[in-house]
């Protein structure tokens, strides 16, 4: 939904669900808070490879160590 509304134009941003942040459809437990990184992938193979990356990390072929620096944009890599 906040896409669809033009919001997370940046290529990364925490959205927060829960206290202090956006009102979810089901409340966490405990009133518990839950954030989420959201990154914009463009349509191409850059984004196809990176994708793919994270679902074999995820699938256990492998782990992956994120790092990302915040200078004038945010920027990430994958190892």
């Amino acid at each position: 939904m906040l896409i669809t509304q033009g919001a997370l134009q940046q290529e990364s941003e925490v959205v927060r669900y829960g206290a202090g942040g956006l009102l979810p459809n089901k409340a966490p437990p405990c009133g518990g808070i839950v954030d989420i990184l959201v990154e914009k992938c463009l349509p191409g193979t850059e984004s196809q490879a990176y994708l793919q990356t994270l679902l074999d990390a995820l699938r256990g072929k492998y782990s992956l160590i994120k790092k990302s620096f915040r200078l004038n944009r945010a920027k990430s890599s994958l190892k």
